[in-house]
């Protein structure tokens, strides 16, 4: 899990960077093995961490990623400082086609797709909001071997 973090994050770095946000992470040293097909959970983990930039954007604010191996899982969490979700948004945010980007770049199924392949995985993904204040993901796999 460490490792795919660690190639997340530097693939999306120049987005941020191109954005004006601070991307900012702390991974655990512990390798944090799960089980499971790699490219799938780095595409769900990017997709999150990719709205977190977008939505940190225009304030020209921050995300900070964090990786936590707690007792059978590992918790990833993506915290950003952007728009927020509204409570409206909040119960759609999972369902296919819902986008709140109409018009820039969003299809409305990335966090469908994420949800899912977390779920295949075994794992889940939880979700708090404050409208204007930001946006904090928590993505939970377990780990292998635990």
């Amino acid at each position: 899990m460490s490792a795919i973090l660690r190639e997340v994050i530097k693939a999306v770095d120049a987005l941020a960077a191109q954005s004006g946000v601070d991307l900012q992470s702390s991974i655990c040293e512990h390798p944090c093995m799960v089980l499971g097909e790699a490219v799938q959970i780095k595409r769900a983990i990017q997709n999150v961490i990719i709205n977190a930039v977008q939505a940190s954007a225009e304030k020209k604010g921050s995300v900070a990623v964090t990786c936590t191996p707690k007792d059978f899982y590992v918790d990833i969490r993506i915290e950003d400082n952007g728009s927020g979700i509204t409570p409206a948004q909040m119960s759609k945010i999972f369902d296919p086609y819902f986008t709140t980007k109409q018009g820039k770049s969003g299809t409305g199924l990335g966090l469908y797709i994420t949800k899912k392949v977390l779920e295949d995985h075994n794992g889940s993904i939880k979700v708090d909001s404050t409208p204007d204040r930001g946006t904090t993901f928590t993505i939970r796999l377990p780990l292998l071997n635990s």
